[in-house]
């Protein structure tokens, strides 16, 4: 084992201080695992930790060592006497000594840390950790041996070992060295000057240490070359990255082994899946649907429909599922929810009470009507498509009050008769829901009234005031039926228009005053119309005006006004004839004349067409007005008009044809054809069929076609009855000598049914709505 040379002038105690102090000052090795890097790193060499405050170590109840009596006495009693020993560490000046004994063994091996050892090579993980040594205090060792007596200026050897006094910081657990390095031999130390400078050198340095390794363990973190420890987000991160991404593996392996065992397997998977689930619910003994059971799967709940099927979203897997309903046996069982779409589920129930057939069709039309709700004591039940149901009911009566609803229709209450065979008196109608808004003036006065589609439940909606004229009031609903527009005298002695909104059945005043109003019809939700203002003489502008009613908005638009040319007794003027309303244009012509004597020369009649809402007016043709006798319009077609305008300079008349928002000067019509007696055709609200009314033989009949009336039928079950509307794409209203009105069918089949007796004006009126005629 190698040792040193004690110089000469110095004692072994003195000589062991210095070696200790060097040995202090050396470099402490610290292991640090950096945890940013895969790779393991090596051991570091770092500075020794900056000094703290001092801490007493003898006094410190954490590390306090075991002192010897006698060695604690000799500090204590010669420590105040004596001269720092600063000197003799620092400037490591030779001094000499008394005699000095040979040092003996010690009495009990100290393990030694070597400054040698070399780094390991440390595994590392992403967040940092820093391993300092343990936190501990010095062990004070000390020999009572006699001093050997040394020559004067001879030079000592020792062992490279502790010195007398030595800080060993406890290191980790290691093997167990054997050999000499087990065994340190102590000094005798009885020089008290020793003694003291090696006590204040231990407890000084002693101190540091404790303070550098106290601030280490409490900042938790280690100091890297070149400053402090960062823990920085990005390493938080990646660090967070990586458990998670292991904690989802571990998952995934753990369900994949799950799924892979059968008895785990649809468990699993029904915290995942799900699967859309039909269930077809038969009675029985007649294997027809059963519609509103009641089906109960782990707490989920649905009801059959008309088709007796439910619908149900459930996990894959086993599942306790129960039917349920009013009169019938309660069943349940337990099935299997596979991934794979299959047929519906079927279940069959056994009736408890009489299983009553019932049938249910439109008033109107004869034909079924399905999703018919019929509820009778406890129990319902839903038609299917033929308009047929079963309903299971008690046998404690003959006969059961029931309710009808349905979307669309009127609600009606019948009485059921309790028989599983198929009667007559288990087979009931219902009328759609709707209202018609017609004038009677049963009461005395003319009156707004309204009445279901069947005629039942009619209703005044506003009551005549007795100063109505019954030659021009009239009421033109909408196609849709949502307004109507009546013209009437109610307060005053002109006549005003009024809007009437199904909705509320309020009534709103919109335009009055001194002026002529001819209804025109409506397009839409517009209303339009013509006002000639008494007000504004014939010779200026806008004396007659043509404009539209916004039912939804309540705004009132100015379509077109007329012009007037010239003063006093000499002038032009011009009006408005012939409205008609095609596909979303109002189409009508305009006319030039002359008033003592006034010129029309540069003038031109028109045929005009202007959009409901005022957009898009346009004059399609120019027609010049001198000469010109007059302007004739017929309506040949839903969506074709003929005009003829007659010059009497040359008696010639020339005609026109307006189609497809277009006009063109045709010679296929004639003064025959012209002149020909056409119907007043009533468009459905789709547009796709006409209807209109022809005397054939002396007698009314109705016909219906297309869009353009061609294709068109003979309603032979309407003979005598004449075209007055619609009622929605489903129903024809017709009316009888002209003040009886019934409602059919669109297709003109079945028996027509009478809603009520309603008030024509003497005066008829064609336009386009319903109710004019």
């Amino acid at each position: 084992m190698a040792s040193k040379k004690i110089p000469i002038g110095l004692n072994p105690a003195e000589a062991a201080v210095e070696q200790r102090v060097e040995a202090m000052m050396s470099p402490v090795k610290i292991t640090v695992v950096d945890h940013t890097d895969t790779a393991a790193s090596t051991v570091k060499t770092t500075p020794k930790p900056p000094v703290a405050a001092p801490i007493d170590i003898f006094n410190d109840p954490r590390t306090a060592p075991a002192v010897p009596a006698n060695l604690l006495e000799k500090l204590t009693a010669t420590v105040a006497d004596e001269p720092k020993p600063t000197s003799a560490v620092a400037d490591k000046t030779p001094v000499k000594s008394p005699e000095i004994t040979a040092p003996k063994p010690l009495s009990k091996s100290v393990p030694i840390q070597h400054d040698s050892a070399e780094s390991t090579e440390v595994p590392t993980k992403r967040v940092p950790v820093v391993v300092t040594p343990p936190n501990r205090v010095p062990q004070l060792i000390a020999s009572t041996a006699p001093k050997p007596a040394v020559p004067a200026g001879t030079e000592l050897t020792t062992p490279d070992a502790a010195p007398a006094f030595m800080f060993t910081p406890e290191v980790e657990a290691t093997p167990t060295p054997t050999g000499d390095d087990l065994a340190v031999p102590a000094l005798k130390i009885d020089d008290a000057k020793s003694d003291a400078a090696v006590a204040a050198i231990a407890a000084s340095e002693g101190d540091e240490l404790l303070a550098a390794q106290d601030s280490a363990n409490l900042s938790g973190a280690r100091t890297p070359r070149g400053g402090a420890v960062r823990t920085t987000p990005a390493r938080t991160a990646r660090s967070l990255k990586k458990r998670v991404l292991l904690v989802v593996l571990l998952l995934l392996v753990a369900l994949a082994a799950l799924i892979a065992i059968p008895t785990t397997r649809y468990k699993v998977a029904g915290l995942l899946v799900k699967r859309d689930v039909q269930v077809l619910v038969l009675d029985s003994k007649t294997s027809r649907p059963v519609s509103k059971a009641t089906l109960l799967i782990d707490g989920r709940t649905a009801t059959t429909d008309a088709s007796g099927v439910a619908h149900l979203s459930v996990p894959v897997g086993n599942h306790q599922v129960a039917v349920s309903k009013q009169y019938y046996a309660e069943k349940s069982s337990n099935t299997f929810i596979d991934f794979k779409k299959g047929a519906p589920l079927k279940v069959t129930l056994v009736a408890t009470g009489r299983q009553v057939p019932i049938t249910v069709t439109d008033k109107l039309t004869g034909k079924p009507i399905s999703g018919v709700e019929i509820s009778v004591l406890k129990t319902s039940a839903k038609t299917d498509k033929q308009g047929k149901a079963i309903i299971v009911l008690p046998t404690k009566t003959a006969t059961s009050e029931g309710n009808l609803t349905n979307n669309g229709y009127n609600a009606a209450k019948v009485t059921i008769q309790i028989t599983d065979g198929v009667v007559p008196g288990n087979s009931f109608t219902l009328t759609q829901s709707g209202k018609i808004y017609f004038l009677s003036n049963e009461n005395g006065t003319i009156d707004v009234v309204k009445a279901n589609l069947d005629g039942t439940n009619k209703q005044t909606v506003v009551k005549g005031t007795g100063k109505e004229d019954p030659n021009t009031t009239v009421l033109l609903a909408a196609h849709d039926w949502r307004f109507s527009v009546l013209k009437a005298q109610r307060d005053s002695s002109q006549a005003a228009l009024y809007l009437i909104d199904s909705s509320n059945d309020k009534l709103v005043e919109f335009d009055s005053g001194d002026a002529s109003f001819t209804p025109i019809g409506w397009y839409g939700h517009n209303f339009m119309y013509d006002a000639v203002r008494n007000s504004v003489a014939t010779s200026q502008n806008s004396h007659e005006l043509i404009k539209s009613y916004d039912a939804e908005r309540g705004q009132l638009n100015q379509l077109d006004a007329s012009q007037a040319d010239g003063s006093g007794a000499s002038y032009s003027y011009q009006g408005f004839y012939n409205f008609n309303i095609l596909d979303n244009l109002l189409v009508y012509n305009t006319q030039w004349y002359s008033s003592g004597g006034a010129s029309l020369e540069g003038k031109s009649a028109t045929i005009r067409a202007v959009q409901p809402n005022g957009q898009g007016k346009k004059d399609y043709q120019n027609i010049p007005a001198a000469g010109l006798g007059y302007v004739q319009a017929a309506v040949a077609a839903p969506q074709d008009i003929y005009y003829a305008a007659f010059n009497y300079n040359d008696s010639k008349t020339t005609y026109f044809e307006f189609q497809n928002q277009g006009i063109k000067t045709s010679n296929n019509i004639t003064a025959a054809s012209f002149n020909k007696l056409y119907p007043n055709y009533v468009v459905s609200p789709n547009g796709k069929q006409a209807l209109w009314s022809e005397q054939r033989n002396g007698k009314s009949v109705v016909l219906l076609g297309d869009a353009s009336a061609a294709n068109s039928k003979m309603l032979t079950n309407l003979a005598g009855f004449n075209a007055y509307g619609w009622y929605s794409d489903s129903y024809i209203l017709v009316s009888k000598k002209n003040s009886e009105l019934y409602l059919v069918g669109s297709d003109g089949t079945g028996t027509p049914i009478k809603l009520a007796d309603y008030f024509r004006p003497a005066q008829s009126v064609v336009p386009s709505g319903y109710g004019g005629l």
